[in-house]
């Protein structure tokens, strides 16, 4: 997989649409998460982020009350160009914790 000779977190698969916003100009762009682990997430967009970029990821809508809205900040470790997009890797400012993000740390243990 992606540079998994420098991951510290097991990544699992994991798929939901996000909203990624670079923190640099505040341009918005959609995408889907392919995976994710205590420490990161890889996800493809139809933008390609440069290495070091400060990034907001932002999954799930809220829209019909059963999908919450979860929000962290990262940075681009590495981004590789494919068919019309990007596959991403960020990593996390700070590792998932159920206290912060229960979401995604509901997920990320349920695999």
């Amino acid at each position: 997989m992606y540079g998994s000779e420098r991951r510290q977190y097991e990544r699992v698969p994991f798929r939901t649409e996000l909203t990624i916003i670079d923190l640099g100009t505040q341009a918005r762009y959609s995408g889907f998460s392919i995976d994710l682990s205590l420490g990161g997430m890889g996800f493809y967009t139809e933008h390609f982020f440069e290495k070091g970029t400060p990034v907001d990821i932002v999954a799930g809508d809220g829209r019909g009350g059963h999908e919450a809205v979860t929000r962290i900040t990262a940075t681009v470790q590495w981004a590789r160009v494919e068919g019309d997009g990007a596959i991403i890797g960020v990593q996390f400012s700070r590792l998932l914790s159920p206290d912060a993000y229960p979401e995604l740390c509901e997920r990320l243990y349920s695999m």
